[in-house]
């Protein structure tokens, strides 16, 4: 497990981080999971979690390795995507795709009473302004 301090979700790096998140390690078409299951073939679970919370918090990557993998070297290919990031642009497929799961996840969580309740306000806020401006982009094009 590897943890980072974030700051909390009314912080205008909340979003930008989420996105980060879910390109880096969210499904098969995520960049570790492209890394260290398909390119190197190491089959094991991994996962970012990163929740929302009035308070700074932190953003987790969690990896379990089948047996004969040595943990540094599942580390090492962590740290080699995040200097991946920083040095590469996000192509404009993978940002967006990012973009859509991530307000994708915030619909299916607001579709119920408790996601609604246990949705902080300046949240819903948040996601309305990401939705304005995905309207103004489409209406551009």
């Amino acid at each position: 497990m590897m943890g980072y301090h974030v700051p909390q979700a009314a912080d205008p790096d909340y979003y930008p981080l989420t996105v980060m998140s879910r390109i880096l390690a969210s499904g098969q078409s995520s960049r570790l999971y492209k890394r260290v299951v398909d390119k190197d073939q190491w089959r094991f679970r991994l996962a970012a979690e990163h929740k929302s919370s009035f308070d700074p918090t932190l953003l987790t990557f969690t990896a379990q390795p089948r047996a004969g993998i040595a943990p540094a070297a599942v580390e090492k290919a962590v740290y080699d995507e995040f200097e991946r990031m920083q040095k590469d642009l996000v192509e404009e497929k993978e940002l967006q795709k990012a973009k859509n799961a991530v307000l994708a996840g915030f619909y299916r969580q607001m579709a119920t009473i408790n996601g609604q309740a246990n949705t902080p306000r300046h949240l819903r806020g948040l996601f309305r302004r990401l939705q304005e401006t995905a309207r103004s982009s489409r209406s551009l094009q």
